[in-house]
């Protein structure tokens, strides 16, 4: 069957050759599809203990230059809700945020982390920039509310719950291995975690993101970090999160030494770890990997 394909094939070809007219050039391939615009991840920060009512996305490279901003950090807002903590402090669509309570924003997560950590009814001053200039608003959060879910609707709910059956004894159930996701960072040299509750409280810390492992001699090796160590500030900066740690080395891609802070037995230390210098006279370097 094979033999009788390939004997069949072989005509065609020359067939399709001898049509061709002489001298013609066989039709160019069709063009590679264009590369997919990036897609910009928006966050409503809307959740936590207070309410700011604004929805904000990540400042990259191409946008800090078009609004002129000095260095690549903050979050834009896109959207400001009507009647909201954050339109009576007068924040409008295309200010950028870079300073919350006079900590410095490097993006949405850290963000959307301190807006929902700040209780309700607190007052908060943000720090933006607004027509290439810098200016500073002060709002005030609101609680959270659930439209058309009123305190007698609840009431109602309460009621009903009241007059269900009991739910019958769950079984035992054996206990499943928990599964751990390690975050590789490149730039530092190191694979980490965020911390659970109970590695937090194990560590004596209340937020921090754990080391795994060191990469031999990469510049967390050569600045003194240790698998066990847990990192708990990047340049004085508060970390909870590997992306945090991503944003922050990022951001500060010009600096050749990093100051970062980690707890190791019950002590806190500062180490300076020096980056990895760049390649000369090879072109580009290549991006860094996600952290």
């Amino acid at each position: 069957m094979i033999a009788m394909r390939q004997q069949l094939w072989l005509p065609c070809a020359v067939l399709a050759a001898l049509a061709m007219p002489a001298g013609a050039q066989p039709p160019p391939p069709a063009p590679a599809p264009a590369p997919a615009p990036r897609v910009r991840t928006m966050v409503h920060i809307r959740h936590g203990g207070g309410f700011l009512g604004v929805g904000v996305e990540e400042i990259d490279h191409e946008r800090a230059q078009t609004l002129g901003l000095r260095e690549e950090h903050g979050v834009e807002v896109k959207s400001v809700e009507e009647g909201s903590p954050a339109a009576n402090a007068g924040l409008r669509v295309g200010d950028v945020v870079l300073d919350y309570n006079a900590q410095r924003v490097e993006g949405v997560e850290q963000f959307t982390r301190m807006v929902g950590e700040t209780p309700a009814g607190r007052r908060c001053t943000l720090g933006i920039w607004r027509n290439h200039a810098g200016q500073t608003l002060t709002a005030t959060l609101a609680a959270r509310s659930w439209p058309g879910f009123d305190q007698e609707r609840m009431r109602d709910l309460e009621g009903a719950l009241q007059h269900m059956p009991p739910m019958p004894a769950m079984p035992d159930m054996p206990m499943m291995p928990r599964p751990t996701m390690g975050w590789q960072m490149g730039v530092l040299g190191i694979e980490g975690e965020e911390l659970s509750p109970q590695l937090a409280e194990f560590f004596g810390v209340k937020e921090g993101v754990l080391v795994r492992s060191v990469v031999h001699d990469s510049p967390a090796e050569r600045g003194g970090l240790k698998a066990g160590d847990v990192i708990t500030r990047i340049d004085g900066t508060v970390v909870t999160t590997p992306r945090e740690i991503s944003s922050l080395m990022r951001a500060s891609r010009g600096k050749i030494t990093t100051s970062v802070t980690v707890l190791r037995s019950h002590r806190e230390l500062t180490l300076q770890v020096k980056r990895a210098e760049r390649s000369q006279g090879r072109g580009p370097s290549p991006p860094e990997p996600p952290l």
